[in-house]
């Protein structure tokens, strides 16, 4: 069962605001400059769809969602959405310059590497990966923060060893995404909620991450 958080969406957006601050605007800014204009974009794990707002006028946006509280809501907005399984690769649309997976890995363990070989499979010419981690968290917080995030689809077990015993860094973020997305140039950008790096005790960071297909030579 889905949690609280993930049965309004003016909820969720609070909550995310909440958490994070003016990061958010920071990393769908940061998002959007990479995308730049008259792009196709398709949006993965999409929630409310707030990426869509800071995107060039230019560009088609596509928020791909599970959850119909969050499509409905977006669509109320005019915003084009679509119910997908991220793990379906073959039913993403084709016409798409931009895939973005924003705050989605975290949701998909332990399958994450699956993902990442999957979507990097894909013709898409770039990726953009977001995704936001914990530092210095309790190890309440670290059970507790799963079970509130809990979006009622994936595996909530999984996610509460991974945050116990393997949480996510900024090395291991790097090293699992350039692995998988091997055949593409990556670019990466840290996104610190620390006024000072280094010298806040809990908070977060958030890792964007930028792929481009390269260029076959002939």
């Amino acid at each position: 069962m889905r949690s609280w958080l993930y049965r309004k969406a003016e909820r969720y957006d609070k909550m995310l605001s909440w958490l994070h601050g003016d990061t958010v605007g920071r990393r769908f800014g940061l998002i959007a400059s990479i995308v730049g204009e008259g792009q196709r974009v398709l949006d993965l794990g999409a929630g409310t769809c707030r990426l869509a707002a800071f995107l060039h006028p230019s560009c088609r946006y596509i928020g791909a969602e599970l959850n119909p509280t969050f499509r409905a809501h977006a669509e109320a907005r005019g915003i084009e959405t679509i119910e997908l399984n991220v793990f379906d690769f073959d039913r993403y649309p084709t016409d798409v310059d931009v895939l973005v997976a924003g705050d989605l890995l975290h949701h998909l363990i332990p399958n994450v590497g699956d993902f990442l070989r999957g979507i990097g499979r894909l013709k898409i010419p770039r990726i953009v990966v977001c995704e936001s981690y914990p530092y210095g968290a309790s190890v309440l917080t670290r059970i507790l923060g799963p079970i509130l995030d809990n979006d009622g689809i994936n595996n909530l077990p999984a996610r509460i060893r991974h945050h116990l015993f393997d949480e996510f860094t900024e090395r291991r973020l790097r090293d699992e995404m350039t692995a998988a997305l091997a055949d593409r140039e990556a670019r990466f950008e840290l996104l610190s909620e620390r006024s000072e790096p280094g010298k806040e005790k809990r908070g977060w960071d958030t890792m964007v991450a930028s792929f481009m297909r390269r260029e076959k030579k002939a």
